[in-house]
């Protein structure tokens, strides 16, 4: 059971927040060309943001009362995702991947994106992330099918810290593709930052990852607070300071101190086992 501040819990609750959000969460779209539990559940093309429903309300709460925005935030999202379990048993969704996104939501403090999970609208299976998304680019062909403008894909996000062993990826994207229906993936990311492939060696798992896409998008900026995947916590003034620096960290360095850019890509695959 999950233990919620008095004052957290006492706040949901007058603002009508709970019923709010599981009220939207159930207003989705049935998924078009899709085999599987999400012709039932269904989804949110345009993204699941609830902010006058949610958000709004408890944000206004928090701020005449002691409580944290963050902290009050976090705390609940994990509530909520304790309730969301009765609708994964009535969808048939398999326990592990209810089990699987609690130690996620425990430590994790980004509550825009978690608010997803007892949504139904994301889904972490072997610490790997998972939704639907509509494909919007012109029809592409892969290997063996041909993905269509419109149709539903699934997008993957690497949570921090996330495993991307090949085998690990292998079993997560063969899970994810049986319960979504469908064994075509996307990634918007910088993981996919093209200039990777050039410098990372052969047994670079970041490497191994992203050559399974077919890069249909790039962008490129000079934000250098977007390394913080690469760089952690320190500063971009120490970063030329850190000891025993990573390929990845030596090359983004070097990027930074030459103003160059750095960059994402959107790609696209096909899951063969």
């Amino acid at each position: 059971m999950i233990q919620i501040d008095p004052r957290v819990y006492e706040i949901l609750k007058s603002t009508g927040a709970e019923a709010a959000f599981f009220g939207l969460a159930e207003k989705k779209q049935t998924p078009v060309g899709i085999k599987g539990i999400f012709n039932e559940i269904g989804f949110m093309p345009d993204g699941f943001y609830p902010q006058d429903e949610f958000f709004s309300p408890l944000k206004q709460a928090f701020s005449q009362s002691s409580v944290d925005d963050c902290s009050g935030f976090c705390e609940i999202i994990r509530y909520l995702y304790e309730k969301a379990r009765v609708y994964y048993e009535k969808h048939g969704i398999p326990e592990d991947f209810y089990e699987d996104a609690i130690p996620y939501l425990a430590e994790n403090t980004v509550y825009v994106w978690s608010c997803l999970l007892p949504a139904l609208e994301l889904f972490q299976i072997y610490g790997i992330q998972f939704k639907l998304c509509r494909f919007d680019y012109p029809d592409l062909k892969l290997k063996t099918s041909t993905v269509c403008k419109g149709q539903s894909i699934i997008q993957i996000h690497i949570p921090k810290g996330a495993d991307i062993s090949e085998s690990n990826l292998n079993r997560a994207f063969a899970r994810a593709a049986e319960l979504f229906g469908t064994n075509i993936f996307t990634m918007d990311s910088w993981l996919l930052f093209e200039e990777h492939l050039r410098i990372l060696p052969e047994k670079s798992r970041i490497k191994k990852f992203a050559e399974r896409f077919v890069i249909i998008d790039s962008d490129l900026t000079y934000n250098y607070e977007n390394t913080k995947r690469v760089f952690g916590d320190v500063p971009l003034s120490e970063i030329g300071k850190i000891q025993s620096p990573t390929l990845l960290q030596k090359f983004y360095a070097d990027r930074i101190s030459k103003n160059l850019p750095i960059g994402s890509a959107v790609g696209v695959f096909e899951f063969e086992k």
